[in-house]
């Protein structure tokens, strides 16, 4: 989930299943280094709520995914590449 668009104003989040799963190619999902906002799917966020420090919150993607029968989780910085799947495994990445 990305940032606090529309449906998930309340709860500071938006809802991207669909567009992810659109993204995936040949069993991997890749994503660009850089704001996810300009994707399909995604959406240009508003600023997230202050932090009790007054601090903004980083904006960030989590992923939940299953690879060989296991359900794995994955949070990434908005602007951090993302690359999963078969890809990533012939990297040695998990």
């Amino acid at each position: 989930a990305v940032g606090h668009a529309a449906a998930g104003q309340a709860r500071g989040w938006l809802d991207v299943r669909v567009a992810l799963q659109f993204a995936v190619s040949r069993s991997s999902l890749r994503l660009p280094a850089g704001s996810k906002a300009g994707l399909r799917g995604f959406a240009t966020v508003r600023p997230a709520p202050l932090t009790a420090d007054g601090h903004r919150a980083p904006c960030e993607l989590w992923l939940r995914y299953e690879i060989a029968g296991e359900v794995r989780t994955l949070c990434v910085e908005d602007a951090a590449p993302v690359l999963l799947g078969r890809a990533s495994a012939a990297r040695g990445a998990r």
